[in-house]
């Protein structure tokens, strides 16, 4: 589901089209605002974002979402990024919701939809009735909103226009202006995108405060308009606060509780004033690699006025030789997209720093280069002490979703364990041999989709039972890890002296004889495997005349007994 492109802001008749101003001065039918309330580690969230943009997706100009992440499903674990807001309790507070997800249509109670007789807060298959409900009712009130964000000194503007067609039936209103943000990458339970699902139309602020402005003129033929200036902050809760992902919303509503109507609005995005300026702002590594190559992601923005349609960006690991990516696309003003650099070669270390830089934009030089370099790291993958593991899993109350496997570099599964019985905690233990050297990938899955809780954990022990992969928990559909084995415990060194291995130096070829049926590996001195193949024949022929110069490690494995020859490359 993640695209190249991530949410790029609408383009200016899309703007003019949600704003609705000037508003117009004849009677409308009600717009509705829908109020989802949601977490990250709700299960069937999903489905009710689904719901929900299925709503405004047939009814674009007429549909409000605004998505409020509180209560329990919403509480953050170790690392997670935290959606809540100061709001959202009081908000979910007064609809008498039972269960999530759940929905308010305008904040109006409808008769035998309600999660509780007389509440507001609606279960997911009642949203699309209710919604074509509000859509068919006359509202004595109109309402348009517009934004303007200057991403310099990243103050918002926002215009709220409203014309009362009729009087409101009761003698004051209150005025809400809502900050949502879209295209937030973070973990959802259900969502079966890791940490990299979408959120959407996320309430962030309310300008207007818990309830709103209050409304002391609410009679027919009123025209009010009303202005408001912000500061966005860079962040909510530690949560970075894109500006080009923010979306407007303000409605009117009676009480706390009966919303009118309302409209919703993306900034016009001011304050560029460069004509080939990009930057990139930010970028993705593993946590962790035992393998010699690494794709990075970076994330470039248009920080000019006119359209970025090329970068020419240059990478690098360890400060090892460059290569460079001619990225070529189509950005407007501010817009950005994630970019998949070509995989590069490195060598290894404990921490591995990865630096990037923008050298030219659309054929020329970048007007602002303070921004076009960004830095990331990633470690090396943990190595066993020897090639015997074994796997703790603590399953939490829910032990029929928890499932494990072990795989191989090429993802062939050697060994797996689960499900496990439900409201049983006990630990299960389960030790397993890797027969070959080389990289492993340790995957646990949750077949609900909100991982182990605790006090649910997993973890990989090494031959001396110290942990070599400590996983304390996760909240998503899977999580993997990798490891490497770099010595076999299930095998016995020897130096077998029936087998040959000649020249030795070599510049070409290494002659390997009397190693039949065996399997040869090859690793340079990091550790790395170079070669990996099975002899059938008497008179093997190892070809060495593409390896640098240097000393290799060959070791042939014929089933218990391991060979282990150093061999040296000259040129």
């Amino acid at each position: 589901m993640r695209k190249m492109l991530l949410g790029l802001i609408l383009g200016l008749s899309t703007i003019s089209l949600f704003a609705q101003i000037p508003v117009s001065t004849s009677p409308e039918n009600k717009n509705v605002v829908l109020e989802e309330f949601t977490g990250i580690h709700c299960g069937y969230c999903p489905q009710g974002h689904a719901i929900a943009k299925s709503i405004q997706d047939a009814h674009p100009t007429d549909v409000v979402i605004i998505n409020v992440h509180t209560g329990s499903y919403a509480t953050p674990g170790a690392g997670e990024p935290d959606f809540r807001t100061a709001f959202g309790t009081a908000i979910a507070g007064q609809s008498s919701l039972t269960g999530y997800p759940a929905g308010t249509v305008n904040r109006h109670v409808f008769s035998g939809l309600g999660q509780t007789s007389g509440g507001t807060a609606m279960s997911r298959g009642n949203w699309t009735s209710a919604s074509n409900t509000i859509l068919a009712a006359s509202s004595y009130v109109n309402v348009g909103v517009e934004a303007t964000i200057n991403v310099i000194t990243r103050v918002l503007n926002v215009h709220v226009q409203a014309y009362y067609t009729s009087s409101s039936p009761v003698a004051t209103n209150k005025l809400n202006v809502a900050i949502l943000e879209n295209n937030i990458l973070g973990p959802q339970s259900g969502g079966n995108m890791g940490n990299e699902y979408n959120h959407m139309h996320a309430l962030r602020h309310l300008i207007t405060g818990q309830w709103g402005e209050v409304l002391d003129t609410t009679t027919s033929g009123k025209m009010i308009n009303r202005w408001y200036t912000y500061t966005l902050p860079a962040s909510y809760v530690n949560v970075p606060v894109d500006l080009a992902n923010l979306e407007i919303a303000a409605f009117i509503s009676e009480t706390q509780q009966e919303i009118i109507s309302g409209s919703r609005c993306f900034p016009v995005i001011t304050g560029l004033t460069n004509t080939a300026d990009a930057a990139i702002t930010a970028s993705t590594l593993p946590a962790s690699l035992c393998i010699t190559q690494v794709a990075p992601k970076i994330k470039i923005r248009n920080m000019a006025v006119n359209p970025l349609t090329s970068a020419s960006i240059s990478y690098s690991v360890n400060g090892g030789t460059a290569s460079t990516y001619n990225w070529t696309g189509s950005l407007q003003s501010y817009q950005s997209a994630i970019v998949t650099l070509p995989a590069i070669t490195y060598t290894p270390q404990a921490t591995n720093n990865v630096s990037f830089e923008i050298l030219t934009v659309n054929g020329v030089a970048d007007q602002n280069p303070s921004d076009n370099t960004n830095t990331g790291s990633f470690t090396k993958a943990p190595a066993g002490l020897n090639s015997t593991f074994t796997i703790q899993i603590q399953p939490d109350n829910y032990g029929s979703e928890t499932t494990w496997k072990i795989k191989n570099s090429s993802g062939s599964t050697l060994f797996q364990g689960g499900p496990y019985t439900d409201g049983n905690t006990t630990l299960v233990t389960q030790s397993f041999t890797l027969s070959a050297l080389g990289c492993y990938t340790l995957e646990v899955n949750d077949s609900y989709g909100d991982g182990i809780f605790s006090p649910g954990f997993y973890k990989l022990l090494n031959s001396d039972n110290s942990v070599l992969i400590n996983g304390t928990g996760f909240s998503t559909a899977s999580e993997s890890k990798p490891f490497e084995v770099t010595t076999l415990s299930s095998v016995s060194e020897n130096d077998d002296n029936s087998i040959e291995v000649f020249p030795n130096p070599a510049t070409e070829v290494v002659n390997i004889l009397n190693a039949q049926n065996s399997n040869i590996m090859l690793y340079d001195v990091f550790g790395k495997l170079i070669v990996s193949d099975n002899v059938a024949v008497n008179n093997y022929s190892l070809n060495v005349a593409d390896l640098a110069k240097g000393t290799y490690i060959l070791k042939i494995i014929n089933g218990d007994n391991i060979s282990s020859r150093k061999i040296a490359v000259i040129k």
